[in-house]
């Protein structure tokens, strides 16, 4: 059987250099299971080498593990000594909603994750989000201040459910007596009721937090 094996092991060899001569290609044979590694020129060069290895005497199975080489393209960047580079370097937007409001600038939401208190020791729990914050005071909705006022607080909690990046799409209404939120609206499920929750009850200034949000279909 090993002389078998090193037979088709050959012709898989020379089969593969007479249908790309540079391509760089191994295989294993094993009781004439056949694993193909190593990299072509393209998809229709593993196609055939496959179809080739399959009509070899003695081969029972074929494992395609062949990788595609991929063919970089330069392109010119510059036209009459213009340069056409683009430019990744300047930010566009604001993560602040106040201020893009007020400044007529582009809202860009920010993707830090979504935290609430617990009990752990570190006293955060992360909900969503894509990484993990510096520390607690990070994780807090970044407000000019604590507010002073019920229609200051107001404002404070809208501008927190819209620069959070799993509320800013949710249709919420906020309401305020002596710092209590209460919120109202129609959201799509459980889980973005307990995240508006959330984001409300982390402004500072908000005593409570009364939650009456309406399930989509519910």
């Amino acid at each position: 059987m090993a002389g078998d094996d090193e037979r088709i092991r050959e012709l898989v060899l020379r089969a593969a250099a007479d249908i790309d001569e540079n391509a760089a290609v191994s295989c294993q044979v094993e009781d004439g299971n056949v694993i193909l590694e190593g990299i072509v020129s393209s998809d229709e060069d593993a196609y055939r080498l496959e179809d080739a290895v399959r009509d070899i005497p003695g081969v029972r199975t074929i494992t395609n593990d062949l990788l595609v080489e991929r063919f970089g393209a330069s392109v010119h960047s510059s036209i009459e000594g213009v340069d056409l580079s683009p430019d990744f370097t300047s930010e566009v937007g604001t993560p602040d909603y106040l201020e893009s409001v007020s400044e007529a600038e582009p809202y860009t939401p920010p993707i830090d994750p979504v935290v609430k208190s617990d009990r752990s020791t570190d006293g955060i729990e992360m909900l969503n989000g894509f990484a993990e914050m510096a520390d607690e005071e990070a994780a807090v909705a970044q407000l000019p201040g604590t507010p002073r006022g019920d229609d200051e607080l107001r404002e404070a909690v809208l501008a927190a459910l819209h620069s959070d990046s799993a509320t800013t799409d949710l249709a919420v209404d906020v309401e305020v007596q002596d710092g209590t939120v209460i919120l109202r609206g129609t959201v799509p499920s459980l889980e973005d009721a307990d995240l508006v929750e959330s984001v409300a009850s982390q402004v500072p200034g908000v005593e409570e937090v009364q939650e009456e949000l309406l399930i989509e279909g519910l």
